[in-house]
């Protein structure tokens, strides 16, 4: 049912004072803590009113440093456009909003005959602006699948022909779409092989994977050893950075690596872990019964402050190569040793340890002779 008044010049008393309103905006402070003065969106953005503190220039500059923030912790570096319409207040909260963009050195787009701007207006001239870029970006829970991929049979993590999968809050493809970063919670998977990370650059061409961890969030993949027996034992892998490239089937861990077993930890500042080809791991498959596209571990080569952690003993040293086959660990570098908690601390050479007996082995020479410092109960 229309109103009565539908079509109708305003009243006197319908109409607002402006000077009043625009002063409420700028005098009023709102109260964090009452929940009719925070910032709310809903489907067309935050509003409110000025006279009640729900709308005031507080509440547009919070709201303008939020998205300069976003855009700085997202990487995006392109110009912000703004505009503003009708509205009692939207030249006031329009000029407060330049003054944060500008203070955060924000490149703005405004009209440029200073007139009203309406949402298409905007929309239009976003559109013209990306017309012809080479970059296309996306925004808010991304979602994307490379689909018709042809098997790398010398390949491994992201070796097989079904589709890859990738989700984060944002996403970048630079020249063309076979390049993109993915940014905010990223995770890239193929089958069973997952990598979780802040930020994620795939390269679809390549099958490669560029992924940068944060202080809070570092990155993460799992994947398996089978030993000689059969056992398969899931490895969780953890470090600052990791770059992979599929023909390679090396994945290069930097800074803060962490490599979790079921029985065992590995900390170095770098790790390589070469993978085995699909095609072998596929033909293992019979034999362990693992599951199919799950990466699998040939070796392992790190560096730098290494650390082998088990039940009951500890081994440190420089550079340490470890085996599937013979699920063989050798330690060499910064005078290596091994403190159990049984037989004390021995320092050699070099130390291999074998994980299926526990037996192990440590060598010297002339010059660095092997020492044993041997605990005695009292």
């Amino acid at each position: 049912m229309a109103h009565p008044r539908a079509g109708q010049p305003a009243l006197p008393e319908d109409l607002v004072d402006l000077p009043h309103l625009a002063t409420a905006y700028y005098s009023i402070q709102p109260d964090p803590d009452d929940v009719a003065q925070q910032v709310a969106f809903g489907t067309s953005g935050h509003r409110g009113s000025a006279l009640n503190g729900a709308f005031n220039e507080a509440h547009i500059l919070a709201i303008t440093q939020a998205i300069v923030e976003y855009r700085a912790a997202h990487g995006t570096t392109g110009p912000l456009f703004i505009g503003r319409d009708t509205h009692g207040l939207s030249e006031p909260a329009w000029v407060s909003a330049l003054e944060v963009l500008a203070a955060n050195d924000v490149v703005a787009m405004i009209d440029s005959a200073d007139r009203y701007t309406p949402t298409p207006a905007i929309s239009h001239a976003i559109l013209t602006y990306n017309r012809g870029r080479t970059e296309a970006l996306a925004d808010g829970d991304v979602k994307s699948t490379y689909s018709d991929l042809k098997a790398q049979p010398n390949g491994a993590l992201l070796a097989a022909s079904d589709p890859i999968h990738v989700t984060a809050r944002t996403m970048t493809a630079h020249s063309g779409p076979s390049v993109a970063l993915y940014s905010g919670d990223a995770r890239l998977w193929q089958n069973a092989n997952v990598i979780q990370a802040p930020a994620i650059q795939f390269d679809r061409n390549h099958r490669s994977v560029v992924a940068q961890g944060a202080p809070t969030q570092p990155v993460s993949t799992v994947l398996v050893q089978v030993e000689k027996s059969g056992k398969v034992t899931p490895v969780k892998i953890t470090s600052d950075r990791l770059t992979y490239t599929d023909s390679e089937r090396k994945a290069h861990f930097e800074e803060a690596v962490q490599a979790k077993g079921a029985d065992l930890t590995i900390t170095s500042k770098v790790m390589d872990v070469f993978l085995q080809p699909r095609d072998q791991a596929i033909s293992n498959q019979s034999i362990t019964g693992t599951g199919a596209g799950t990466g699998k571990i040939d070796h392992i080569v790190a560096s730098g402050q290494v650390a082998i952690v088990q039940p009951g003993r500890r081994a440190n040293g420089d550079l340490l190569v470890y085996t599937t086959s013979d699920d063989k660990f050798v330690l060499t570098g910064g005078s290596p040793s091994i403190f159990d908690a049984e037989q004390g601390k021995i320092t050699g050479v070099s130390l291999t340890l074998f994980r299926h007996d526990g037996r192990v082995v440590v060598e010297g020479n002339n010059t660095s002779p092997t020492v044993t410092q041997t605990r005695v109960a009292r």
